[in-house]
């Protein structure tokens, strides 16, 4: 899609990102339990047959001029094109984020003029970032974006009028998109709930305020679940449409699979009933990881922020997730939300004066120009919800910690994981800020996931130079202090936990008429610190 030194320069820094966050997943075997059906894709969508669109102006004119002769229709309608359903051939990152970025454009990486076969996962046979889509007339590309027209289509609106679905009906029949079955007779609204399985209950649960996208050729309509799972699309539809959940929540934040960075990933659920299709996802689909990391990050960003009164990542996050099999969690570099500057670049510049990797280091220099890599990996074979939420719970953890800090704090942040390949071993003048980082991680987790949970909060990691359970002992021995104290004290001067306890002293060492100041620094001191 774009030239091949702009793919070889992301996917330089995509791998560096993965191998080098690879330590952030708490040095956890992630068991797989013997119960559960094994991890793999429910099914591969292949394409079929060429199908003839019965959007195109060409068919929507040659079906009105058949109902004005068969006297079905006697008023005068204009037949033109309101819509352009177009071949995306080349897109640099500024057009490619036009698109991503507005919810009046669906991508797809298939021709919607063809038969989809199967449901499941589709991936291309030739070029994977080949993308199709329908736009407005009037809609301007831009400079940024190469396409090519394959068809002038007319497509009436949700208010079409009798005359004008009478229209669509004729040229759904005349080019072979119309079946005879007595369903395919009423004109229908489709609706229905998507759920996830839940492990830990052995129940089915709602998928939050995802996307579910229907279409009959060229005509599109979408929807959002609701907390229930619910979606109704706005539009009706005569025969049966093409339904598909797009991992593009409601608030913002989409998960990558399918297509990497090229578009939100896809689940693709076949031809259904116009009137409405119901689907559990189960442990075997593919879907059952991106709809579980959808329920976590919902939950983290309208439920545990606001409650404890934590800054919330950024909106626009992109995850990238894939079910990769191992023990590796996760990662948050927060990369696409890093953007260029003259300070980023200097932070940059003093991060990596000493980089031995000079491959990597080139890569992170030039990741800002970037913006479509993802901002979190998630990347494990997870087996449980609990597991997964867990590691979700930790990386958006480190993604408030981000929207608090700012840009130029979090290249430090990368910066010292890089140089050291991973957390280091100990307290020093160059990593002490990944440490404080990490044990915040560690115990935003465990208070995130014990709120879902309804359990008592306790840490569940293992010892590290780090100490990610000082913050649990602080709170066993004072009650006073509560996560909001600690966020609030991690602003973007603390780089060690010297810092951190000097400012946790200067903000909270003294509560209700208590001076809890020798409390505290004593708990620090005892790590080392």
């Amino acid at each position: 899609m774009r030239t091949t030194k702009l793919f070889l320069k992301a996917f330089t820094v995509i791998a560096a990102s993965v191998i080098l966050f690879a330590s952030c997943n708490k040095d956890e075997e992630n068991i797989q339990d013997p119960t559960l059906p094994a991890a793999k894709t429910e099914g591969k969508v292949q394409l079929g047959k060429k199908l003839d669109n019965a959007y195109s102006v060409t068919n929507m004119q040659n079906a009105y001029q058949k109902l004005r002769e068969r006297g079905e229709i006697t008023e005068d309608i204009t037949i033109s094109e309101t819509h352009t359903y177009i071949k995306i051939t080349s897109i640099d990152s500024a057009g490619l984020d036009l698109l991503l970025n507005d919810t009046n454009i669906e991508l797809f990486n298939y021709p919607l003029d063809y038969e989809l076969i199967g449901t499941g996962v589709y991936e291309p046979t030739n070029d994977s970032s080949i993308l199709y889509t329908v736009i407005p007339v009037g809609y301007n590309l831009g400079s940024h974006i190469q396409y090519q027209v394959l068809e002038h289509c007319y497509i009436p609106d949700d208010k079409a009028s009798i005359a004008e679905q009478m229209i669509e009906e004729e040229s759904l029949r005349l080019t072979g998109n119309l079946s005879d079955e007595p369903e395919s007779k009423a004109w229908s609204t489709p609706q229905g709930y998507i759920n996830v399985y839940n492990t830990d209950s052995g129940t089915y649960i709602p998928v939050m305020k995802v996307k579910v996208r229907t279409n009959t050729l060229v005509n599109i309509r979408t929807a959002y679940t609701d907390e229930n799972g619910f979606y109704k699309m706005g539009g009706k539809f005569l025969c049966k449409p093409y339904y598909t959940i797009v991992y593009e929540n409601q608030i913002g934040f989409k998960i990558w699979g399918n297509l990497a960075f090229l578009a939100p990933t896809y689940l693709y659920l076949g031809t259904q009933s116009q009137t409405g299709f119901s689907k559990n996802i189960t442990t075997s689909s593919a879907g059952w990881l991106w709809s579980t990391i959808n329920n976590a990050a919902y939950y983290y960003y309208e439920k545990v922020c606001p409650h404890f009164y934590i800054n919330k990542p950024p909106s626009n996050l992109r995850i990238w997730a894939t079910r990769t099999g191992g023990r590796w969690g996760g990662s948050t570099p927060m990369l696409r939300n890093i953007t260029a500057s003259p300070e980023m670049i200097a932070a940059i510049e003093r991060a990596f004066d000493s980089c031995i990797i000079g491959g990597l280091c080139f890569g992170l220099l030039d990741l800002y120009i970037h913006i479509v890599l993802p901002d979190m990996f998630i990347l494990s074979d997870f087996s449980t919800t609990s597991s997964a939420y867990h590691t979700m719970f930790h990386e958006l953890s480190h993604a408030s910690h981000y929207a608090k800090v700012g840009a130029p704090y979090w290249l430090l942040y990368v910066g010292q994981i890089i140089l050291h390949v991973g957390y280091g071993r100990t307290q020093t003048s160059t990593n002490g800020i990944v440490g404080v980082g990490e044990m915040w991680g560690n115990y935003f987790e465990d208070v995130a996931y014990s709120y879902y949970s309804g359990n008592n909060l306790y840490c569940s990691s293992q010892p590290r130079w780090f100490a990610p359970c000082l913050l649990h002992d602080i709170s066993n021995e004072i009650s006073a202090i509560q996560p909001y104290m600690y966020f609030g004290s991690l602003d973007n001067s603390i780089h060690n936990h010297i810092d951190f306890k000097n400012k946790l002293i200067a903000n909270y060492g003294v509560l209700n008429g208590y001076d809890y100041s020798s409390v505290i620094s004593d708990f620090f001191e005892n790590e080392g610190f």
